[in-house]
This record gives structure tokens, C-alpha cells and sequence, in this order.
């Protein structure tokens, strides 16, 4: 006879141990269920409409590495040009919005880059980028992790956002 403080082999097949082993594993397929769920949700992909990719083709026929993703309700293309980061928006029509390339930050107007020191010491300028849109306008964008700052090329300030 077994001592009382070393359960038998019968109670492990005690109606409690198994119930609990049952809603333990039930659990755990529903977690990895969710899971992959989840997954599969994050990995879906953008599909731009045949407008937007012929627009996208005909203004930037050197492009590579090209992955889209949706920007609102308009489509976004990431991609490089001429060596460089570069992101376009087209809407569904093929309407070209704007595009942003990763630039130098020594493009940075000298202004924009005094304003910066001033205003937002405890922002170092890093990341910078181009933005021109279909307007004809020109901008700069300070890119940091909590928010970015506009400047014109002229290097006057025209706003922040958060980001």
C-alpha cells in the first residue's frame, strides 16, 4: 500500500483530473486557433487596382522591390528608385497623390535645420524625407518616433503631426 501523500495510478484517471485536462487542451487549440487567425489577418495583402498599377508603371519605370499596402482608401507602393526609399500614393483611379523619398539630411534647408535645433532640441534630425505632391508642392519631413515636422523647401516651418 502507497503512503496517502503519493497518489495512486487510479487517480489520474480520476473524472476531475481528466475534466480539467480536457478544458486545458480545449483552451489551448482556441488560443492557437486565434493565433493563426490573427496571423493570416496581418499578413493580408493590398491588391491596387489596374489603374493605379499602370499609373505606378508608367511614372516609375526604373522601380524595384515594389510591395503595395493600403493607405486609406487610396493604395501606397514602397519601393526604391535610383537607390533610394521611396513610397507613392495613387488612388483607385490611378490618380498620382504624392510621393515621399528618404533623402540626406543634409538636404535639409539650413533654416529648417536651425528651426529644429530651437524648437525641438530633444529631436535629432535622423530620418528626412521628400515629399512632393500633385499640387506641384515640395516639402521636408523631419521623421522622428513620436512625431514628424513639415518644412517647405525654403525651410519655413508648416506644421508637425503626430505620428
Amino acid at each position: 500500500m502507497l503512503p496517502e501523500s503519493v497518489p495512486s495510478f487510479g487517480s489520474l484517471f480520476n473524472p476531475i483530473h481528466y475534466n480539467m485536462k480536457k478544458i486545458t487542451l480545449i483552451a489551448l487549440a482556441f488560443c492557437l486557433v486565434g493565433g493563426a487567425v490573427s496571423a493570416q489577418e496581418k499578413k493580408a495583402t493590398y491588391t491596387p487596382t489596374a489603374e493605379a498599377q499602370a499609373a505606378f508603371a508608367k511614372k516609375f519605370p526604373g522601380a524595384e522591390n515594389v510591395r503595395w499596402k493600403a493607405e486609406g482608401k487610396d493604395g501606397e507602393a514602397k519601393f526604391m528608385l535610383n537607390g533610394a526609399k521611396t513610397e507613392a500614393v495613387f488612388d483607385n483611379k490611378g490618380n498620382w497623390i504624392q510621393t515621399e523619398t528618404k533623402v540626406a539630411v543634409t538636404d535639409l534647408p539650413a533654416s529648417a535645420a536651425a528651426y529644429m535645433k530651437k524648437n525641438y532640441p530633444n529631436i535629432p534630425v535622423e530620418k528626412l524625407a521628400k515629399i512632393v505632391k500633385a499640387n506641384g508642392t515640395v516639402l521636408f519631413e523631419v521623421e522622428s518616433k513620436k512625431k514628424d515636422i513639415l518644412f517647405d523647401t525654403a525651410g519655413k516651418f508648416v506644421e508637425e503631426s503626430k505620428d
